[in-house]
């Protein structure tokens, strides 16, 4: 393995589509622990690098559109009721 810094991810948590295992994320060469530049990758510890942090972000907003969006109009439609009220 080379010395890329590997961290665990934070208020993320995702596992190897192939074996299950808990990810990791590896930082890119712009990164620092506080800001990321979009070069992250997600890394297996048995398979190695997976994908980026950018495709994984894009298949769980995928996955979860219909719960986002509703959630956002529930936020809305509580905001409009709380405004009308006062």
């Amino acid at each position: 393995m080379s010395d890329d810094k590997i961290v665990p991810p934070w208020k993320f948590e995702a596992n190897c589509p192939r074996c299950g295992e808990k990810l990791g994320l590896k930082l890119g060469k712009e990164s620092v622990s506080v800001e990321l530049k979009s070069d992250e990758r997600l890394f297996c510890p048995v398979h190695g690098d997976v994908m980026s942090l950018e495709e994984a972000r894009r298949i769980a907003v995928d996955e979860t559109r219909d719960e986002i969006i509703k959630k956002a109009q529930e936020l809305v439609r509580s905001r409009r009721r709380n405004f009308f009220d006062k």
